[in-house]
């Protein structure tokens, strides 16, 4: 979009260009006789304009297919092992670890199909999607799940094993992002060990 309106910009000066070199031959020639008058400039600034709508409303698409894919990842394609399975009966035997390798075959999939230029983005979402199903399973288990105490510090590492596999060693989101969108669930576990 933006080569498309740099290239009109620069053929809308060479135009100008040309006409105010035919005003001015015309005027030479004629001695005097007024110029035809160019092009409104008021029709340019209106097809920037369409040019920045334009702009606008591919970020707002952008972010809207990005938190799709974010959502659908966890919630729907991986709903049944992260959501239904995570703690469920008791949370030693359902831990994170389990489902690591499924997280990180979701990762890979996603973005083998998006450009690298969306790739932190997309990650981003899915991590953001990942600490709601967290907290959803901390909050709202359910029946089959009844939580301890002493499971605190389980489900804790459970939350530092997420949050690194999103780092990946430094090569995945930054971890000062990370830390700030495992805040609340950080914030529950927390609380769980409260009296």
């Amino acid at each position: 979009l933006d080569t498309i309106e740099e290239g009109i910009k620069q053929s809308w000066v060479d135009v100008q260009s040309a006409v105010g070199l035919l005003d001015y031959l015309s005027c030479m020639t004629s001695e005097g006789a007024t110029s035809k008058s160019s092009p409104s400039d008021e029709s340019i600034d209106e097809l920037f304009t369409i040019f920045d709508d334009v702009r606008r409303t591919a970020v707002n698409i952008t972010d809207t297919i990005l938190n799709f894919i974010g959502t659908r990842a966890v919630f729907w394609d991986m709903r049944d092992l992260l959501l239904f399975s995570l703690y469920r009966t008791s949370v030693e035997s359902a831990r994170m670890e389990i489902f690591i390798p499924t997280i990180e075959q979701v990762l890979d999939q996603v973005c083998d199909l998006i450009v690298d230029v969306l790739r932190d983005r997309v990650v981003l979402r899915v991590f953001q999607a990942c600490m709601e199903g967290f907290i959803w399973v901390l909050l709202d288990g359910g029946p089959s799940r009844a939580f301890l105490e002493t499971d605190v510090n389980l489900m804790k590492d459970d939350l530092a094993m997420l949050k690194d596999l999103f780092i990946a060693e430094g090569q995945g989101l930054p971890s000062d992002v990370i830390e700030k969108e495992a805040k609340l669930a950080q914030q529950i576990l927390d609380l769980y060990v409260l009296k």
